[in-house]
This record gives structure tokens, sequence and C-alpha cells, in this order.
């Protein structure tokens, strides 16, 4: 450690010297001092205030690093709050295929009990838009075969009996989905969404139409494959509907109203991925 030596100014005896004389002891003391400086800062005080630098130009990157991905987390934010609010609707079993709209979204992400937010969202309009996409399903060639057993089970939903609604429903999916001839194609839905998430990873804008796109295609197979899941009796009843506990009578569930709405919603997205695959067929024979 470098010595530090202490300046004690020169005592006072009285004396008045000439000006020459007084410049010369005062420069005599600012050198004096001036060394005293240089060897304080020679030593440990010097690389402190040398670290403290270096640190403070290594927190100036690390602050603006951070302000470059505050940036891009901002961006990203409205997006990251509809995947939260897609993934709430899904884990649901519940299929929708709009853009969500800022209401229903804060309603989803504040929300303890998602099915609660989305009795209350049919509530609302007194169940007309789920009665619409009854009747919209009853349009379509995929139900003809069944189409009594179908408006029966609405007709039990609208009359509140959920237990045969709901029986009714699931017998009535299960008439259509062997028209399918390729099944795995209800499941295999990644390159239809791919396009759509890559342009999300590479922050390019994607319409309306591609997200309620996506929406629709992960809320339907996460609801697909929970529904169709394979369960056995022996072990404990899923929480959610379950195709297998259901047909073979075995589920101890309170069926509501609520549920009655799932597996309309299931059923209209079975019609909807019916139109998409003929759409993108079409295109492709176009091309």
């Amino acid at each position: 450690m470098a010595e530090i030596i202490d300046y004690e100014p020169p005592e006072d005896d009285g004396e008045v010297l000439p000006p020459e004389e007084q410049l010369k002891k005062a420069q005599e003391s600012l050198n004096e001092l001036k060394k005293n400086m240089a060897l304080l800062f020679d030593g440990p005080i010097r690389t402190a205030a040398l670290a403290a630098y270096d640190i403070s130009e290594r927190t100036g990157e690390f602050i603006k690093e951070i302000g470059r991905l505050a940036e891009k987390a901002l961006a990203c934010l409205p997006f990251t709050r509809q995947f939260l609010s897609i993934s709430y609707l899904a884990n649901a079993q519940y299929v929708y295929w709009d853009y969500l709209d800022d209401d229903f979204e804060n309603d989803l992400l504040n929300a303890d009990n998602t099915d609660e937010v989305l009795l209350q969202y049919h509530k609302k309009d007194k169940f007309k838009s789920v009665l619409d996409t009854a009747e919209k399903c009853l349009n379509s060639s995929l139900i003809q075969s069944n189409r009594s057993l179908f408006e029966q089970s609405v007709k039990a939903f609208k009359r509140g009996d959920c237990d045969i609604s709901v029986v009714g429903l699931i017998a009535t999916i299960d008439g259509m989905v062997p028209l399918f001839p390729d099944k795995p194609r209800l499941l295999d839905l990644k390159e239809r969404i791919e396009p759509i998430l890559k342009k999300l990873e590479n922050q390019e804008a994607v319409d309306k139409e591609e997200f309620s796109e996506y929406i629709f295609i992960t809320t339907f197979s996460n609801t697909y494959k929970t529904i169709w899941a394979d369960s056995y009796f022996i072990d404990e009843e899923p929480p959610n509907l379950n195709r297998h506990w259901i047909v073979h009578g075995r589920s101890s569930h309170d069926n509501t109203k609520l549920d009655c709405i799932k597996l309309i919603h299931f059923l209209y997205g079975i019609i909807l991925l019916d139109e998409l695959t003929k759409a993108s067929d079409t295109e492709v024979e176009n091309v």
C-alpha cells in the first residue's frame, strides 16, 4: 500500500513575507498537496474508483439491453395476454373461433374460475349465441344422420335436462367423427398454425382472421384430445368432460348447461374443421 503523507501547513510565526516569497510558499504547498493526492489514488482507492467506473459502464450496457428486451416484450404483450386467454379456453374444453375482444380477454385473465366467466358470458345474451350455433349445425350435411337426436339434445339443454343433453350430444358427435376418412386430421393441425406462429416469432403483422384461426385450432385440438382421452374406470374420473365415462354411464359428474354449451361448440368445431379442410384441398387443387 502506498504511504499517505500527511500535509501540515507551516505555522504562522507572524512574520509578513514579501509577495514573491508568499507566492513561492503557496506553490510549495500546492505541490505537496498534489503529491499526496497522487499517492492517495495510486493505492486501493484508485483501484476501487476504476472498478466503480467499469461497473457503471457495464451497468449502462446492461440497462440498455434490458431496455431493448423491454421494447420487444411490450411489442409482444398484446399477444402474450391473448395466448394466456386462449390457454384458459383450451383447458376449459371450450372451442372458440372468433377474435378475442378486450372485455372477454380481461374477464378471462382476471377470473379465478374460467367456467364461471364462460357461463356468465352466455347468460348475458340468454344463451342466444349458443342456440344460433346449434342452428348452424343443423344446416351441415355432417349432422343429418343424427339430426333428430341433435335436435332433442338441444331441446333438453333449453329445458335444463343437462344429463340427457350431454349424452345425446356425445352420441351425435360419435356419429360425425367416422365421417372423416382420415381421423388423424382432427388432431394433426400443426401445419395449419405453423405459418401464423412463424409470423408471430418474426414480429410480423397477423390479421384478425389468421389469429382467429389460431384460436380455433388451438382450442379445438385440446378439446378433442381431452374429451376423447383414454381413461380407465379403475382410475379416478377426469375433472373435465370425458366421452368414455359418459357413454358407458360411469360418470358421476353433475352435468351443467355449460357442459352442454361446450359440446355444442365442439360439434360446430368439427363442422368448421371440415370446411377448412375442404377449402385447403381446393386451394391445393388450384395450384
